[in-house]
């Protein structure tokens, strides 16, 4: 049994006696919530009325009733406007009282025979029959009419998942069938079945996106991991290059093995064959697993091309730097200087050797840096001098 409206606000003053601003803005705020309570009951009783047992007997009420709503919509809009938040005068409130009082129009403009207050009296009315008809309705009445449409569209989409994942759709469509038989039968137990019907419809269509989800999720990682593989391969080429490069230029190069990406084997396919149940969750752990030794393989590649690729690098920054220190002791004058130049050729001949002794390198580099600064007096030298013979040092 659903509640009727309250009785709509009696509107203040007359057609030729217009009303106190204060009692029209009192009018005001009781009509804008009846209004709204009004199109809520409608609306609730649509509903209710779309899936009673002689849904046609309620049409002729019910189209009558959402007209008057309609009409006292506009008509209210119409006052809410005119009172522009209380700047009224003297014309405006007796505007006020001809739209509270005069005919309401009808869709097409036209005059109807009844004005605000006939209407929003009408329409209450209206309400309150429906709302009576339909508690005695077999359906319409039963408490669970509200949630038989949304149960309805819940199981077509049952029906359509289903359908998508070629299984369960036997699940759904028995539950489409024990709905029409409950609406068939004693209304006492209607809104019992409905609900234990909805509640098993919830779970079904639960357990469908979860496997739609889980199919999706399969398809886009078998193509991501296929990617990923293919990717791979080329950065083990590429390390593998510069592993070689490294060994063959570099003396005591790293010790570290490259992975064999082809080990890990291809990825697991997409799942063909019987739908038997299971077989998409374990092709989902499947992947899973694939994908944490493929993270294994990536993550040990990249450390190998790390570390082989490091000593080339210092190789590279080792010559650059002993050539700038060369250029530098070019530009002051010193590109002949007997020991810059005999120090230069003792690192050429270490830094541009193969297999390049880094560690001799390094020193090698930091003398002849050292030895050019001083040259060229960018530091002091912080060597003590050279006693000369019969001196004290």
């Amino acid at each position: 049994m659903m509640a009727t409206l309250d009785t709509p606000p009696t509107a203040p003053g007359s057609l030729t006696a217009p009303a106190a601003p204060r009692d029209v803005l009192h009018y005001l705020d009781e009509l804008r919530r009846w209004r709204d309570d009004l199109r809520t009951a409608l609306n609730a009783l649509d509903r209710r009325a779309q899936v009673a047992s002689t849904a046609d007997a309620f049409t002729g009420d019910l189209t009558l009733a959402l007209s008057l709503s309609e009409s006292i919509d506009r008509r209210t809009d119409e006052l809410i406007k005119t009172w522009d938040s209380g700047r009224v005068g003297d014309k405006e409130l007796a505007t006020l009282a001809q739209l509270m009082w005069g005919r309401l129009p009808d869709a097409l403009g036209n005059p109807t025979a009844f004005s605000l207050s006939e209407a929003s009296t009408l329409a209450a009315a209206l309400e309150a029959r429906l709302a009576a008809r339909l508690d005695a309705d077999t359906i319409a009445g039963s408490g669970a009419a509200d949630r038989i449409a949304p149960l309805r569209e819940t199981l077509a989409r049952c029906h359509d998942l289903a359908a998508t994942l070629e299984r369960r759709a036997a699940e759904a469509d028995q539950l489409k069938a024990e709905l029409e038989a409950a609406l068939r039968a004693d209304a006492k137990t209607l809104g019992d079945e409905v609900g234990r019907i909805a509640d098993a419809a919830e779970l079904l269509e639960r357990d469908l996106i979860k496997e739609t989800s889980l199919r999706a999720s399969v398809g886009r990682d078998v193509a991501m991991l296929a990617t990923r593989l293919a990717e791979l391969r080329t950065a083990e080429a590429d390390t593998r290059t510069t592993a070689q490069l490294c060994r063959d230029k570099i003396a005591d190069p790293p010790r570290l093995a490259v992975p064999d990406v082809d080990a890990l084997g291809p990825v697991p396919p997409m799942p063909d064959g019987p739908d038997l149940p299971g077989t998409w969750t374990a092709a989902r752990a499947a992947l899973d697993a694939y994908r944490q030794r493929l993270d294994l393989a990536a993550a040990a590649l990249a450390e190998a091309r790390r570390r082989y690729a490091a000593p080339l690098t210092e190789r590279a920054e080792l010559r650059g730097l002993a050539e700038a220190y060369r250029s530098k002791a070019g530009a002051k004058g010193l590109a002949e200087d007997p020991e810059l130049d005999d120090l230069f050729a003792q690192l050429r001949a270490v830094l541009w050797h193969a297999p390049c002794d880094l560690r001799a390198a390094r020193t090698l580099a930091q003398t002849y840096g050292r030895a050019v600064q001083v040259a060229v007096g960018a530091i002091a030298t912080t060597e003590p001098p050279v006693a000369r013979q019969g001196e004290a040092p």
